[in-house]
């Protein structure tokens, strides 16, 4: 819905086959979205719909046009950031081309660990991505209550951010943090608050395999 009003803003001299494909900037640039539109005013505007198959405008439903549209053009530019950070690159990385073909994803290693600056950044980042979640609808009491433990733990505590992950409403937090003792000691803290507020222990997954450099990989191709 939010790509089909922004179509209509940027007219004929460009397609806009995904909402990423804009930067923060020039979204800003835009005539601002609606923060709330029902699905009946926006089939009268378009009644054509919003062009996307795998959903349909319910006309009685009430849409959060603006924060749902906001949410991929934002999130698409931290990601790019947190990726040239985690490189231990400081200027933000540029935007890559509409997707014409499968993905290619960077395979050069870290040149070195984050700086302290970068990764108060990166913690900022989660944070904006998490509270991004939230204004679409996608929060969650429990994760919120999690990375609001996170959050409030003291700079000694050496945690950075949180944020949750995967599809929102609900599921598991990524915390990121520092290798040490100190860390740890955090995060056992936020797990107990969390326990002694809701009676459940959050269940804690940490480190991670080679994965598919070890194990080799399977590859699905569909058949047209």
């Amino acid at each position: 819905m939010g790509r089909a009003l922004l179509q209509a803003s940027l007219g004929e001299g460009r397609v806009l086959t995904h909402l990423t494909e804009l930067t923060p900037e020039e979204l800003a640039a835009l005539p601002p979205l609606p923060t709330s539109l029902s699905g009946s005013a926006f089939l009268q505007q378009h009644p054509a719909g919003h062009g996307d198959a795998a959903t349909t405008v319910r006309p009685e439903a009430e849409y959060a046009v603006a924060a749902c549209a906001a949410h991929p053009v934002l999130e698409h530019d931290r990601v790019c950031e947190f990726e040239a950070l985690l490189r231990g690159r400081a200027a933000r990385a540029p935007a890559p081309p509409p997707l014409a073909s499968p993905p290619q994803f960077p395979t050069a290693p870290l040149r070195r660990p984050p700086s302290e600056q970068q990764r108060l950044r990166l913690g900022e980042l989660m944070r904006g991505s998490h509270e991004s979640y939230s204004r679409v609808g996608l929060g969650s009491a429990a994760t919120d209550r999690i990375v609001e433990l996170v959050a409030a733990a003291p700079p000694s505590a050496r945690l950075y951010g949180a944020k949750i992950t995967g599809g929102g409403s609900g599921g598991t937090v990524c915390v990121l943090g520092e290798a040490s003792d100190e860390a740890q000691a955090a995060i056992d803290a936020v797990l107990d608050e969390y326990a002694s507020e809701t009676g459940r222990r959050p269940y804690v997954v940490s480190g991670s395999s080679a994965g598919a450099v070890a194990f080799g990989h399977v590859e699905l191709r569909c058949s047209p």
